[in-house]
């Protein structure tokens, strides 16, 4: 298995590495606490490797811990690493503050390193949505899309934006078929 793959690599090498994807195993198969432990023995062994520090920011931001999550952020933007993921969830947790601004940055240095990355594109589309910035808002659910991975989400929002704008053409278009799947089902 993945997971005694990397335990048995982890204990032959014991590189940062290897203790971080056995930590992201753990994490994957439900085993949140041996997570955490693992995502800080691979920052003991290298605190200049950032992925443990923006996996374990995402768990603490998902358990409510802001001021953990934030940390583990901060830390992990000091080593300098350009990494798209850790500029999309440090603009969710800017986002849930409400600090928009600097979820806006966050979500640009995203997508200066990933111009086509359909998540980002879509938090950006909600945040300019929210802001009644319907024109921004359109363009970044219609690149959505069109980038990385797109997904039903992101066709919807483009529809409801389209249809707040007064374009039912772009509207219907975009909800039709979503309407016809769900009847479908």
């Amino acid at each position: 298995s993945e997971l005694l793959f990397w335990q048995d690599a982890m204990n032959k090498s014991g590189k940062a590495r290897c203790y971080h994807n056995y930590a992201t195993v753990l994490y994957e198969m439900g085993d949140e606490k041996n997570a955490i432990e693992h995502f800080n023995k691979a920052i003991a062994k290298d605190d200049f490797y950032a992925e443990p520090h923006i996996n374990l920011a995402l768990i603490y931001q998902n358990k409510g811990d802001n001021q953990t999550a934030m940390a583990h952020y901060k830390r992990a933007l000091e080593i300098g690493e350009g990494h798209p993921e850790l500029f999309n969830n440090l603009g969710v947790l800017h986002f849930n503050l409400g600090a928009f601004d600097k979820a806006e940055h966050c979500w640009r240095s995203a997508l200066q390193l990933r111009p086509y990355y359909s998540k980002v594109l879509c938090n950006l589309g909600k945040l300019y949505q929210r802001q009644k910035r319907l024109d921004r808002a359109q363009s970044c659910f219609f690149r959505a899309m069109q980038g990385d991975i797109p997904d039903i989400e992101m066709q919807y929002f483009y529809g409801v934006v389209s249809h707040d704008m007064g374009q039912c053409d772009k509207a219907i278009q975009a909800l039709a078929p979503i309407s016809l799947g769900y009847q479908n089902t």
